[in-house]
């Protein structure tokens, strides 16, 4: 019974995944995990990220970690925000995660942001500060992220008078497509209908207008095939693949 219940043990601890990201207070905004930036340097981040996210309604995060593979960056970057979501209860969130072990860094754009913030806009942001973090200037590179993150909702997205990102009403939209549809729909008919009637109004005259129907005769004959013969060329298809997949959000990876 003891070695059945050390094995059970023992696959729990094996199947737990060591990017694991910890539950964390989502208030903060900056959390530094790897002791890498001054408790000074921090208060000073974590305040202008807490003013930025109240502000826009976005969450700016800042995650200092160790331990992480390249792979694992990613996975620890998301399951980060999974907790920090769970606990804000905030979708929109532009998160920059650094591991310290391996040099690497990722920028990501969480929520709705991913489909105004991609991949390219996301390399921009970490070469901008990547830099900085390569000279051991955090502070630095931290204030880079948080103003070009900022920077690009502003001109992406834009933001309403009170400073929040603008939402486009899903209803509204949706009856200025149709109302779009419409209207293209009308404008084809009607030039349809005027295509048919100045094709009619210029049509030729006939034959038969100009001809006495008792000055000549038609005669009529057939001609019968016994026998055909048909031949096929095959046409073959050309052959490739194809597909993608989807990401929980847009981003950028790289060492510095």
């Amino acid at each position: 019974m003891k070695k059945i219940t050390l094995f059970l043990l023992l696959l729990v601890l094996l199947t737990v995944p060591a990017f694991a990201a910890p539950t964390v207070d989502p208030s903060e905004k900056v959390y530094d995990f790897s002791n890498t930036i001054d408790q000074s340097v921090e208060n000073a981040l974590r305040a202008k990220a807490q003013e930025l996210s109240a502000k826009t309604g976005v969450s700016f995060v800042i995650v200092f970690c160790t331990g992480n593979t390249e792979v694992g960056l990613v996975d620890y970057a998301d399951s980060f925000y999974n907790n920090f979501q769970g606990e804000s209860g905030t979708e929109n969130c532009a998160m920059m995660t650094v591991d310290m072990s391996i040099r690497n860094v990722r920028v990501d754009m969480f929520g709705s942001l991913r489909r105004k913030i991609s991949d390219s806009n996301c390399d921009d942001i970490r070469t901008a500060f990547s830099p900085s973090l390569s000279r051991g200037s955090y502070d630095e590179a931290c204030n880079i992220f948080l103003d070009e993150a900022y920077e690009y909702m502003e001109t992406k997205i834009g933001f309403n008078p009170d400073g929040t990102l603008v939402k486009v009403n899903v209803a509204i939209s949706t009856v200025l497509i149709y109302a779009l549809f419409v209207a293209i729909g009308i404008i084809v008919i009607m030039l349809l209908v005027t295509f048919v009637v100045n094709k009619k109004s210029l049509a030729p005259p006939k034959a038969r207008q100009y001809l006495d129907r008792n000055s000549f005769r038609m005669s009529y004959a057939r001609d019968v095939f016994v026998s055909t013969h048909t031949t096929r060329t095959e046409i073959k298809s050309s052959t490739g693949g194809g597909g993608g997949g989807g990401s929980r959000s847009s981003g950028s990876q790289g060492r510095f």
